[in-house]
């Protein structure tokens, strides 16, 4: 019979100051296109085309030997493995392939030879990583990589105004071209939105941060059909979690301390870039938004970038120079 009394705690969205957003110093890879990455990428696709035939002959170099590994000591004790089956060695120059090359010259199908590989610390492979292996090798084969040979007929199938492999280099590099300009570009939006994260600091609700890690884990159950750590999962994505909620609510106080808004010109020219860059119509581009429910993100995707654009306009953008540049 007396009046209910309660006491109740809620989150509230944190009070942003903007202390800066404007006037950075950024820095962007450049996006012109080397004529060694045109040499590189032309040299990967012919080999990638290409065919591996055995040869009765001792193993010269650029030779593929395959063995099997057995491990005969490992002074880092790393490898519960001691034997490797049928590993491809192509005598080359690299850090660890030229040990194998230098040592493996001259081998023939159905010799053994030991060989002595000192990894290197940083060895992308952590199980050899800083160690001393001596492996007993096995040969099995010994293989030669044949070429393809880059005639009008192979270059055809690229396009009817390949005719010349001067012409599938000018391809080559109007795709490196647009790869690299997307990269760079990518590369400045997370410029941007790091300094604009470390010049304005707030306290984020946790709550906030709890539910979009509870998002994390239930997409990764959904799409990976597998158990989940989820207290692994969870502090994985926190630092991704802290950094996305952050940007989220400083692009939109950006936005309104300078009245950036999205306008219908803006919806439609997005419209018109999706429905290009995918070959359909824009009412196709519509239904394809809207099926995917993605339509409501739309306008806050443009803001975002609008957003981003604005800031790079204020800013200083340094471009990171690669030497010996060529024109495509």
């Amino acid at each position: 019979d007396k009046p209910l009394v309660y006491v109740a705690e809620l989150e509230v969205r944190p009070e942003i100051k903007l202390e800066m957003y404007k006037g950075f110093t950024l820095k962007r890879p450049d996006a012109e296109v080397t004529q060694q990455e045109i040499d590189d990428t032309l040299e990967g696709f012919q080999r990638r085309n290409s065919s591996l035939e055995t040869v009765e002959r001792p193993a010269a170099e650029n030779d593929f030997v395959f063995a099997d590994l057995e491990v005969l000591s490992d002074s880092a004790g790393q490898l519960e493995e001691k034997e490797f089956k049928q590993v491809q060695l192509e005598l080359v120059d690299g850090n660890v392939a030229t040990q194998f090359k230098n040592q493996l010259l001259g081998v023939s199908a159905k010799e053994e030879r030991k060989v002595t590989i000192e990894y290197p610390a940083d060895h992308f492979d952590k199980r050899f990583a800083g160690s001393k292996v001596e492996f007993n090798v096995k040969v099995d084969s010994i293989k030669k990589l044949e070429l393809v040979e880059m005639d009008e007929e192979f270059l055809s199938q690229f396009g009817d105004d390949i005719k010349t492999v001067d012409d599938f280099k000018q391809r080559l590099a109007e795709d490196l071209k647009l790869r690299k300009e997307k990269e760079s570009q990518d590369t400045l939006r997370n410029e941007v939105i790091k300094a604009v994260i470390d010049k304005n600091r707030f306290d984020l609700p946790e709550s906030l941060v709890e539910r979009f890690l509870d998002n994390v884990v239930a997409d990764y159950r959904q799409n990976q059909k597998q158990q989940v750590d989820e207290e692994q999962l969870r502090q994985n994505y926190r630092p991704v979690a802290n950094r996305q909620l952050r940007w989220d609510f400083l692009y939109q106080e950006i936005a309104n301390a300078e009245k950036i808004t999205v306008e219908q010109q803006d919806t439609e020219a997005w419209l018109k870039n999706f429905a290009a860059r995918y070959n359909m119509t824009v009412e196709e581009a519509k239904k394809t938004l809207q099926d995917n429910r993605r339509i409501a993100d739309l306008k806050r995707t443009i803001l975002e970038n609008k957003v981003i654009d604005y800031i790079i306009e204020n800013s200083t953008v340094e471009i990171e120079r690669e030497s010996n540049l060529v024109k495509p």
